[in-house]
């Protein structure tokens, strides 16, 4: 004859009374074992997390170790393809792209890749007499803005203290305070 058995969190929870239906903590005792009951399901969870986490990293080994071996099999017949497109270039250098049944070889032309110094072009075409062919980016600096004492937050809106003017384009959702619960 087989009996369940009772773990000890639920042996003193039933001695405590606190596991009645229509609970509501109102005492320290039963605030102190909500905290207890949220560690254990916390523990619980870091348990299952843990698990899931060693099937996934096991997965993921095997998907690499055959993901490796399918790219160096693709490098390979893909070098050997480039070899191939560019003897056929050698010998037509009209020669751009062949179509075959299960894809297609050649070449395609490319657009030069410009590397740029933004600052130092920038300045240069503005001090050159080109300001058309510069783009000057105005946005508020933000951490600036919040620490400037010139300015107060009034019903969400951002207010210049010294023109009364809501600043266009801030709205500041002022928030209360979050509740929180910790366990140790």
């Amino acid at each position: 004859m087989a009996m369940e058995q009772e773990s000890l969190q639920e042996y003193l929870d039933k001695k405590q009374g606190l596991t009645q239906p229509g609970f509501i903590v109102d005492t320290d005792q039963k605030a102190d074992w909500a905290l207890r009951k949220i560690a254990v399901a916390k523990a619980q969870q870091a348990d299952i997390k843990d698990q899931a986490e060693q099937e996934v990293n096991r997965v993921k080994q095997w998907e690499k170790e055959q993901t490796e071996r399918l790219e160096k099999d693709t490098e390979y017949f893909a070098a050997m393809l480039v070899s191939y497109a560019t003897r056929k270039r050698e010998n037509d250098p009209k020669f751009k792209t062949q179509k075959l049944p299960h894809g297609k070889i050649g070449f395609r032309k490319q657009q030069p890749k410009w590397e740029v110094d933004k600052e130092k072009s920038g300045k240069w075409l503005y001090e050159n007499g080109l300001p058309d062919l510069v783009r000057i980016k105005h946005e508020p600096e933000l951490t600036k803005l919040k620490k400037d004492d010139g300015f107060i937050v009034n019903n969400g809106r951002l207010v210049d203290k010294a023109t009364g003017e809501f600043v266009p384009g801030i709205m500041v959702d002022v928030r209360e305070d979050k509740p929180i619960v910790e366990v140790n």
